[in-house]
């Protein structure tokens, strides 16, 4: 049974209020992503706290610096990657050509806490997404993503403060679904220095940072994970229920992440 708090009208429309104002944080979030202005956007969108997290598939980022690193310089290196393989082949490419990472927000669950300092949301979305290959040409995949979030309201401002998104599976268009990976293998640093096309380039598909926190969540096969659960009423934050790092601090054998 899913429990509630017996509100008065006018908390209700404050919880309202706060519900819609969060949907918003996090769809900015996606659109920075999308037009790629997340050195733009951090300040604007993420806490000011040092215990903010991104997350994924296979880990966290934990810690101001590690998530700027990986949400603002990371992607800004895989942007790059794809325009200087896509520009092997075809030079006259203009800055900004060859990338899409677009999910459409679907299926908003918000619940604001009761004492009005947190709220917690989920959200189920299809997407799209492009990436560069060996072959020096785009390809196009499809994937669905879950998002956990943690707000937090910092002087009267809703920001981040735990961000999970999770792909459940993806797999390249005109092609079969691939079991337990979803698409072809991407090849590695040495594959791309023996092809003429691509010799020289300081890449290898290993753009992002490494997770201060590995740990694998859930795979891209198909199924429906346990993880992010889905949100429920709550007095207030508890680290036990967070879509952050804690919950798997001591499956990882650690105290904290930094």
């Amino acid at each position: 049974m899913i429990p509630h708090f017996d509100l008065t009208p006018a908390e209700r429309a404050s919880a309202a209020w706060d519900a819609y104002l969060c949907q918003n944080l996090l769809a900015r979030f996606t659109y920075a992503q999308e037009q790629g202005l997340e050195e733009e956007s951090f300040d604007l969108l993420w806490s000011a706290r040092q215990d903010i997290s991104l997350g994924g598939n296979e880990g966290f980022w934990v810690g101001r610096e590690s998530v700027r690193n990986a949400w603002v310089r990371g992607r800004q290196a895989v942007r790059r990657a794809d325009l200087a393989i896509l520009r092997a082949s075809d030079p006259a490419l203009a800055a900004g050509a060859g990338s899409m990472d677009r999910v459409n927000l679907m299926s908003p669950l918000v619940e604001v806490a009761r004492d009005g300092k947190t709220a917690k949301g989920m959200w189920y979305c299809p997407g799209v997404s492009t990436r560069s290959e060996i072959d020096g040409k785009m390809h196009l995949c499809w994937h669905y993503v879950r998002y956990g979030v943690d707000f937090i309201l910092e002087e009267d401002v809703w920001k981040l403060w735990h961000v999970f998104a999770g792909s459940e599976f993806r797999f390249e268009m005109g092609h079969a679904y691939i079991p337990a990976t979803g698409m072809k293998p991407l090849p590695d640093a040495t594959v791309y220095a023996q092809n003429p096309a691509t010799a020289g380039l300081p890449l290898g598909r290993t753009e992002m940072p490494a997770y201060d926190l590995p740990v694998r969540v859930y795979s891209i096969d198909y199924g429906w994970s346990a993880y992010p659960a889905e949100p429920i009423p709550y007095e207030s934050f508890e680290p036990t229920y967070s879509y952050g790092p804690e919950p798997f601090l001591a499956m990882a054998g650690k105290e904290e992440a930094r």
